[in-house]
């Protein structure tokens, strides 16, 4: 979710298909705008250790935002110890919520943003959905312990009354939205909208 990419797998036990996800085939990486900055509602929790919290880490594309949800449970830093430890965790998943508003500045990826009402598209990487959040609508989600999603999150365009539209990206690729960088929208002379 920021800058800095890193791959350490044995070698010869590569996982080729997570590397697909995260590099072009010409060796490009689709890298975000800025450093991943967990979201407020995150804050002020231990997602750790708390049992109840899911981590939520966003960023900025040009154009869309994404969001990574993590179930890191399980396991923390110990102040006592200086090393990671690792506790007991309740072997049941964790739901917590998802909206369009936890990429803080997705007002930023809107064309238009005096006129966008705050509705978005949020893509879900896992399972390939494509879910359309109205302003201050949740999604829940819910992963097991060590599990993640990530989403890309849009903000919709209206054209015409009936017609929106909404950038998603290179769906194949975790960061989706990083590919696009330049968007006009345009209604044709003549065409019935």
């Amino acid at each position: 979710m920021s800058l800095l990419l890193c791959c350490s797998d044995a070698p010869g036990k590569h996982n080729f298909d997570l590397l697909r996800k995260l590099v072009l085939p010409d060796g490009s990486v689709l890298r975000p705008r800025l450093p991943g900055r967990p979201t407020r509602d995150c804050l002020f929790n231990d997602p750790a250790r708390d049992g109840v919290s899911l981590l939520k880490i966003w960023n900025m594309n040009k154009y869309t935002g994404v969001l990574g949800v993590y179930n890191c449970q399980g396991a923390a830093w110990s102040s006592t110890e200086r090393k990671n430890i690792f506790h007991e965790t309740q072997p049941d998943a964790i739901t917590g919520m998802v909206r369009g508003q936890d990429v803080h500045l997705i007002t930023e990826a809107a064309v238009d943003p005096s006129d966008w009402k705050g509705d978005c598209v949020v893509y879900r990487h896992r399972t390939g959905e494509l879910i359309s959040l109205p302003y201050n609508a949740a999604l829940p989600v819910t992963l097991k312990v060590l599990e993640y999603d990530i989403f890309t999150v849009t903000p919709i365009k209206t054209l015409a009354p009936g017609f929106s539209f909404a950038p998603l990206g290179l769906i194949n690729m975790f960061n989706a939205g990083g590919a696009i960088e330049g968007l006009t929208y345009q209604v044709s002379s003549g065409a019935q909208v």
